[in-house]
């Protein structure tokens, strides 16, 4: 069955891909390290991975739990473009889809800005969040699981 996953360290749509999910009876996976566990919990129906802090734990165990037509929801890059090569589908925090053909400028701009970053050179940092980051964001989440219910791969 098709569920999706998030990546929970620092996601800013955690409220929002929770009451999607539970509004529409869609297995949820999260994956977090310790350092990131909510005040709160995670309810009963959420399937919680929490892997020990340090780099890339999170990661491996979101792959280790990606297949085939699942919705990978993460604002990392390099993470996306390893569940994308599983043929997951890959939705950013900011509502943008990745697509296959994307991939390799993505991560050519990765690589350069982490070369920047490297020199000592450092840019603003992502905007401030806004309403309608989590509207587009909705929007898509929306669409795709929608086409999950058709039986439409690809939308």
């Amino acid at each position: 069955m098709k569920k999706i996953l998030l990546d929970a360290d620092a996601s800013p749509v955690t409220k929002l891909v929770l009451s999607h999910c539970e509004a529409m009876s869609i297995p949820l996976t999260v994956v977090h390290s310790r350092d990131h566990v909510p005040r709160d919990g995670w309810p009963d129906w959420v399937d919680v991975h929490i892997v020990e802090a340090g780099p890339d734990a999170a990661d491996f165990q979101l792959l280790a739990e990606c297949r085939r037509g699942d919705l990978v929801i993460t604002g990392d890059i390099g993470l996306a473009a390893l569940c994308i090569g599983r043929g997951a589908e890959v939705l950013q925090f900011k509502g943008d889809r990745i697509r296959p053909e994307e991939l390799d400028m993505l991560l050519a701009l990765r690589y350069e800005t982490q070369k920047a970053r490297r020199r000592g050179k450092y840019g603003r940092g992502p905007s401030a969040r806004s309403r309608d980051d989590d509207d587009r964001f909705a929007r898509m989440l929306q669409t795709l699981t929608e086409a999950w219910s058709k039986g439409d791969g690809d939308v």
